[in-house]
């Protein structure tokens, strides 16, 4: 009996030390992307309630990796998680909650996590709610919060953070506007592999922010930042840069290629951009059908300037036949979002009587906002409108 005993309280001293090894060996397994053998060593712990388990199997959950894409099971096992006061939990769940994924959309609720989870030390929960902050999501918008929360993250070296301080220094948010000290955030973050943060270095040398325009440099930075291939912004400037003479020779095929990547993840500026590129015919042979698709893609999902293209190519029938109330259709919505080129055209169609009933109060309207934005043909034609004494206050 005393040795069944000793056996027991032997094995109930053991079994912590087991479970935390168990726990590592699931960590190690998630992070060489070994997903099955994590869901084997995670889901026993989760169950018994181990709260960093529940946490990263949560995780596995949302993502589909290694267990079947579940966001209700994933939100259930962050709610366990935060319940226990684990950052981890609480920052997915609020995530969760911010996007109404798996459970209703409650930013309020998701500010609140994310708070706990920063409040606890989480570099990652200090960067989110620095970007609560400074976007308005779930709470009033606050600079100098933002501000705070990144520099908190940022000294526990998390590149997104160091990211936001960037953007923060550059564009003077919560903080007096300092260049040096922005890009000197950014070059942090670049070397943390934030994507982000390599684009807006291209950006700063391809503009001239704090430094000589350097086009071939911006192109590096881009380029660097293309290599994650999860991130469009990098994709696409990369595309768009690489095709320009300013920065160097370069290979077409891998130009568009970034381009197509980029429009894959549903950047509308590639779509836009490839539509160009097939549409103009300079780099590859012209073809107004992919260009149509790729305006169309792009319109899909509300760019404006897709939009605005298909308008165009519907009023001079390229690759379609000449169809004015389609254009005027496309024009409107365009305008309707502010493009300027949408506006002065559908002015035009108005005075014309193309596509819509001739209305030259309308017309007036549409070039008078596309001249507010500086658009020169639309300033033209207004003062032809005025010589002519033609619209409002005039018909």
């Amino acid at each position: 009996m005393r040795r069944i005993i000793t056996l027991i309280l032997l094995a109930a001293l053991v079994a912590p030390f087991l479970a935390f090894a168990s726990l590592e060996e699931g960590v190690s397994s998630y992070e060489t992307k070994d997903y099955q053998r994590a869901e084997q060593d995670l889901s026993p712990m989760a169950a018994q309630g181990n709260a960093r388990a529940q946490a990263l199997l949560g995780l596995m959950y949302e993502t589909g990796r290694g267990v079947a894409l579940d966001l209700n099971e994933a939100a259930s096992l962050y709610r366990s998680a935060a319940a226990q006061g684990d950052p981890d939990g609480q920052l997915m769940l609020g995530e969760l909650l911010m996007r109404g994924q798996g459970l209703p959309k409650d930013e309020q609720e998701a500010v609140r996590l994310y708070r706990l989870s920063a409040s606890q030390g989480s570099a990652r929960g200090q960067a989110t709610l620095a970007f609560a902050y400074l976007a308005g999501k779930g709470v009033d918008k606050n600079f100098s919060e933002s501000f705070h929360w990144y520099s908190l993250a940022a000294q526990q070296g998390d590149a997104e953070a160091e990211n936001g301080l960037g953007n923060s220094y550059e564009l003077g948010l919560g903080v007096i506007q300092d260049i040096a000290k922005a890009r000197s955030f950014y070059l942090q973050a670049a070397d943390h592999n934030s994507a982000a943060a390599r684009v807006n270095l291209g950006r700063m040398s391809e503009n001239g922010i704090g430094q000589p325009q350097d086009f071939v440099q911006a192109k590096r930075w881009y380029r660097a930042a293309a290599a994650d291939k999860r991130i469009p912004d990098g994709l696409y400037n990369f595309g768009r840069l690489c095709l320009d003479q300013r920065a160097g020779d370069s290979n077409v095929q891998e130009c568009l290629t970034s381009l197509t990547d980029a429009a894959r993840l549903d950047s509308t500026p590639a779509m836009v951009s490839l539509g160009n590129i097939y549409h103009d015919g300079v780099v590859v042979k012209r073809d107004f059908a992919e260009s149509y698709h790729w305006y169309y893609q792009a319109a899909v999902l509300g760019s404006r300037d897709g939009l605005t293209q298909l308008g165009m190519v519907s009023e001079l029938g390229e690759g379609v036949d000449v169809d004015y109330v389609k254009a005027a259709r496309f024009y409107q919505l365009a305008a309707d979002k502010g493009s300027v080129r949408a506006q002065y055209r559908l002015g035009a169609l108005y005075h014309e009587g193309l596509g819509v009933e001739t209305d030259r109060v309308k017309a007036r309207k549409w070039l008078e906002l596309a001249a507010a934005q500086h658009y020169e043909r639309a300033i033209k034609e207004l003062e032809k409108l005025n010589r002519e004494r033609i619209g409002a206050g005039f018909d």
